[in-house]
């Protein structure tokens, strides 16, 4: 686990098909619809680290106190 001492985003995911980005932000969690340009945070309680979309796109796997999580 990276601590990172800066403001703002410090990385990003991108779905396999390039069609939305998943960027963590003060540990909150924003789905970007590169189409519209739309962002939207997404409803996960507490602390994301280390969000990613999985192979398909359709679901988002993140660790939040030291367990893997599954958002649908």
């Amino acid at each position: 686990r990276m601590r990172v001492s800066v403001g703002g985003f410090t990385s990003f995911q991108l779905s396999q098909d390039g069609a939305q980005i998943l960027v963590p932000l003060a540990g909150r969690l924003f789905l970007v619809e590169r189409a519209s340009g739309q962002a939207r945070e997404l409803p996960l309680a507490g602390g994301v680290l280390d969000p990613r979309f999985s192979p398909d796109g359709r679901k988002l796997a993140y660790v939040r106190d030291f367990d893997l999580w599954v958002f649908d």
